[in-house]
């Protein structure tokens, strides 16, 4: 059975809020600046939302900046990002005497989630960079 905390129960609101309070507490580049890890002022939160106002304001996208700035907070996600690169590396990994494990680096965990967010031909496009690590075990 799986406990209300589990995210096969979980609502979407509170899956959302959990990956903002994990986006806040990691350090970040986004488009080349540095955040502030945990700051209300300077934290990867308030410049990522800013940002996403900023370019749907500013460029007259008919896109909700909410909904692009919750989207991106979610493939900021390690957790989010590991399951994708999970899948694609199993395709690779299919040696059966081998399994493939993600580990908790916390080298891995270290490295800043790197975000690049502009507007190019009435588009907003995001690319997102984060870092997981995998094992293979025998």
């Amino acid at each position: 059975p799986s406990s209300p905390t589990s995210s096969s129960t979980a609502s979407p609101t509170s899956k959302s809020r959990l990956r903002k309070k994990k986006a806040m507490g990691e350090a970040a580049v986004i488009n080349g600046v540095m955040t502030v890890p945990g700051s209300n002022y300077y934290g990867t939160l308030r410049l990522l939302q800013d940002l996403c106002v900023q370019l749907c304001q500013m460029n007259d996208l008919p896109l909700n900046p909410q909904a692009v700035y919750e989207s991106i907070v979610c493939r900021m996600n390690r957790s989010v990002a590991s399951v994708d690169a999970y899948s694609k590396m199993k395709r690779i990994v299919k040696a059966s005497n081998l399994s493939l494990v993600r580990t908790q680096d916390e080298a891995t965990n270290n490295i800043p989630c790197e975000v690049e967010i502009f507007e190019a031909n009435n588009e907003l496009h995001a690319n997102v960079t984060t870092t997981a690590s995998f094992r293979l075990v025998r």
